[in-house]
């Protein structure tokens, strides 16, 4: 059981908060996550690499993932919109539904096809 970080160990950890996050750094010395934050509570000299640590990320991303950007201006109209009511567009369908239904019927009666 540890007591303290020794002054070598507060270096490499101002190095390795760089590249990793805070649960790889505390597997890296083998202590749990809460166990890295009781010690950067009891030491002043621990906390103050951590943050110096953060402050020098390269980036200062969160290790790859991206932010959604959202955008202030609103989307723009379409020039042409058309809008159908219900009865309106329920008709058009219907139409275009016996056209094809129609065109269906007339095919498979034709007798074209075969020879007699």
């Amino acid at each position: 059981m540890r007591n303290n970080f020794t002054p070598e160990e507060i270096k490499e950890v101002e190095e390795l908060i760089k590249v990793m996050n805070k649960e790889q750094l505390s597997s890296h010395f083998k202590i749990k996550e809460y166990v890295f934050d009781r010690f950067r509570q009891i030491q002043p000299e621990l906390e103050e690499a951590f943050q110096r640590g953060l402050a020098g990320r390269k980036g200062k991303n969160n290790f790859g993932r991206k932010k959604r950007k959202i955008f202030d201006e609103p989307m723009p109209k379409l020039k042409h919109t058309l809008t159908l009511s219900q009865d309106e567009a329920w008709a058009k369908f219907k139409k275009e539904f016996d056209e094809k239904k129609k065109k269906r019927s007339i095919k498979e009666l034709s007798y074209d096809r075969y020879e007699f």
